[in-house]
Order: C-alpha cells, then sequence, then structure tokens
C-alpha cells in the first residue's frame, strides 16, 4: 500500500497500491476470490498513470467482520504476486 484516502471519500476509501498489475488484473484476482473491486481508472473519463492501481473500497454496507475478510482476501492477491515475480 502506498496510501490511503483519509476518509474524506464518504462510505468510499481510496488504496493506492504499489504494484505492477494492471486494473483489470487486480479486478480479476479479486472476483477469483468472491469479492467485487473497482478501481478509481472505472470512474475516469480518460486514462491516466495517476489512477492505476488505486481500489475504491465501499465500507458502507458491511459489518466489521465482512470488511476484515474482504480485506485478508485482497490482500491475498498481492501476497501471491509477489511470491510469483520471486519464484521466477
Amino acid at each position: 500500500v502506498v496510501s490511503i484516502s483519509d476518509g474524506t471519500c464518504g462510505t468510499h476509501l481510496l488504496v493506492k497500491l504499489g504494484t505492477d498489475m494492471t486494473d483489470a488484473q487486480i479486478k480479476k484476482a479479486a472476483a477469483e476470490r468472491g469479492i467485487n473491486i473497482a478501481c478509481l481508472s472505472d470512474f475516469c473519463v480518460s486514462s491516466s498513470s495517476r489512477y492505476k492501481s488505486t481500489l475504491v473500497l465501499n465500507y458502507s454496507d458491511l459489518d466489521e467482520d465482512t470488511q476484515r475478510e474482504a480485506i485478508r482476501r485482497i490482500g491475498d492477491i498481492f501476497n501471491c504476486n509477489a511470491v510469483r515475480r520471486t519464484a521466477h
């Protein structure tokens, strides 16, 4: 994680990641783990590297246990990716 928004985004957090994965790869990996995730680039009219690898996390209707499980599953995406990169 490079940065997390300060919570002024209402019911969402913006989480900027330091990863080589594309937004499409992140979303696919999340879906494979049962997580429906949005990236900031999904909401942009034009592409910009500024918005790459920034997750939009909606937490408004999730209880604390569900939030923890979702974050664990999202974390697994990047732990697995790091392992794959160092294994080659």
